[in-house]
């Protein structure tokens, strides 16, 4: 048997006279139209004779439309085939099915359909065809895919954070454990320059790991909404500076020549009435990347004014970002290099983003690759008090 959209033998019959015949089956119209799910009733050849009032009102047709196989006009595209297929195999063998597809709605919307089919068998074992029923499943589907996504980010993310947690804490173990040997060897003399070097090779990779812990405690609270919002007068002038301050041996390390500036505005306070402990994790961040990425050159901080809003702009000539992800930087997990030839938890900037947002400013990224990246803060700015310029 071979069924097609519009195949109906040549014949068009009354829509209703394969239904409507006995007194049962005048109920069971009833009751049909009545439910809530979308009924139809097929013939012993495969062509459906009843829809009933929920299926006509979902799909905005008559029911001589959708007779036969005039209902599958509305099936997408893409499952067509593999929906009729199993369709005619189930009338074939007589058996039960369920099978989901995407229908179009009224609107033109097409939507996740969950259609079961069950054979209408006699008493005396007579075949006459089959009843079946629908139910909307896009949401659930849409859930399911959420969830799928939120389960290959969290695998994701486990790996990345398990090797990026291992590389310092691996450099920590075997440190202390040349420390060990070097100092227990007998006749050994170490010098006090020796001792400094090794003791700030192991700092810098615990200072490696405690970023790395403090940036996984901060995602954590932002997503269990746990992380306080403390509003304050801040005083973004001694804010970036002392930020500057505690990251300048960080910036030597990376060979980066690291540049504080604000202009003619140096000498006052540049106010903003926010959460002063986010905006330092928002300017570490930011400065942490323009380290990393833009290792060996300089690294330029510029705070500036205009009285209603306040602009704090990172910059770097490093690798620079493609036009193509100056959005998708800023998502979970994204990273500017596709080689991941840099390390770290792709982190950073989704969690400034998200702390920017939740003060009422802006983060926004400018760059050209190959020449490095912008990174801009911009906030409202609050009024000084009377009389204090």
């Amino acid at each position: 048997m071979t069924i097609s959209p519009g195949d109906s033998s040549g014949v068009t019959p009354d829509p209703t006279s394969r239904v409507v015949g006995s007194d049962d089956e005048a109920i069971f119209r009833i009751m049909a139209n009545a439910s809530p799910v979308l009924l139809w009733v097929a013939a012993t050849d495969g062509l459906c004779t009843f829809f009933n009032q929920t299926w006509l009102d979902f799909t905005g047709r008559t029911m001589a439309e959708e007779y036969g196989v005039g209902w599958a006009e509305n099936v997408h595209a893409e499952d067509f085939e593999r929906c009729m297929t199993y369709y005619i195999e189930a009338f074939r063998e007589r058996r039960r099915f369920e099978m989901e597809y995407r229908l179009r709605r009224h609107d033109g919307v097409y939507r996740w359909i969950l259609d079961r089919g069950v054979p209408r068998i006699m008493p005396d074992g007579e075949f006459q065809g089959y009843i079946g029923s629908c139910v909307d499943i896009t949401e659930r589907r849409d859930r399911e895919a959420a969830l799928q996504a939120a389960l290959e980010a969290r695998d994701e993310f486990v790996s990345v954070a398990g090797h990026e947690l291992g590389t310092p804490l691996t450099a920590l173990r075997l440190q202390l454990e040349n420390l060990t040997r070097w100092t227990g060897r007998a006749g050994a003399t170490v010098s006090a320059d020796d001792v400094r070097a090794r003791l700030h090779s192991l700092q810098t990779e615990a200072d490696r790991l405690g970023a790395l812990l403090e940036t996984l405690l901060d995602v954590s609270r932002v997503d269990a909404g746990t992380y306080p919002l403390r509003l304050d007068s801040v005083d973004l002038q001694a804010l970036g500076q002392r930020v500057v301050k505690h990251l300048e041996g960080v910036a030597l390390n990376a060979g980066c020549q690291l540049v504080w500036d604000s202009g003619e505005s140096s000498e006052r306070p540049i106010l903003a009435r926010r959460d002063s402990l986010r905006l330092e994790r928002v300017l570490i961040n930011l400065l942490s990347n323009a380290f990393k990425y833009g290792a060996g050159r300089p690294v330029r901080v510029h705070l500036s004014s205009d009285g209603e809003q306040v602009s704090l702009t990172v910059s770097d000539q490093g690798l620079g970002i493609p036009p193509d992800k100056l959005e998708l930087i800023f998502e979970r997990f994204e990273r500017i290099d596709p080689e991941h030839k840099y390390g770290g938890l792709g982190l950073g900037l989704w969690l400034a983003r998200r702390l920017m947002d939740d003060m009422g400013g802006q983060l926004t990224a400018t760059s050209r690759p190959g020449e490095g990246s912008s990174f801009l803060l911009r906030l409202p700015a609050q009024l000084p008090p009377s009389g204090s310029l």
